[in-house]
């Protein structure tokens, strides 16, 4: 735990707020002042309208493209340019989809990088922004 998480828990009740991000991507700046006061900004990202049109390579292992989908706003994937499954955002920016009659929850790393949460396996399959590896964030 760092010092955000060490002010969080001695924060009088009245003065904490717990938030739901749902689908935004969030960037949170905290500073503490030489007198003690706290300063933050909080910046949001609407991942569902950003992820909506763009095209992402699947990498069954994590690391080699496959094949490429594209998110579509109305909730569809498409691979080449055909009906291949469903999206949809889930809280704190993960996204299920579901292609092939299989069904994955993944976790946004970064902004070029979603590894697969649900279902568990050895090897972690990922989507890569525009099919690129660009590694860990």
């Amino acid at each position: 735990r760092g010092p955000t998480g060490e002010l969080a828990d001695k924060a009088l009740p009245e003065h904490r707020r717990d938030m739901d991000w749902m689908t935004a991507g969030t960037q949170v700046r905290v500073a503490v002042k030489p007198d003690g006061s706290i300063v933050g900004s909080v910046m949001t990202l609407d991942v569902q309208k950003h992820l909506a049109g763009s095209r992402w390579g699947w990498a069954p292992d994590g690391e080699t493209k496959a094949f490429m989908v594209s998110f579509q706003a109305d909730g569809k994937l498409l691979r080449d340019d055909k009906p291949f499954g469903t999206w949809s955002m889930m809280s704190g920016s993960r996204v299920k989809i579901t292609m092939d009659k299989a069904s994955y929850v993944l976790r946004f790393e970064g902004s070029h990088r979603a590894v697969v949460e649900d279902p568990t396996s050895r090897q972690v399959p990922a989507l890569l922004y525009g099919g690129k590896n660009v590694g860990a964030p």
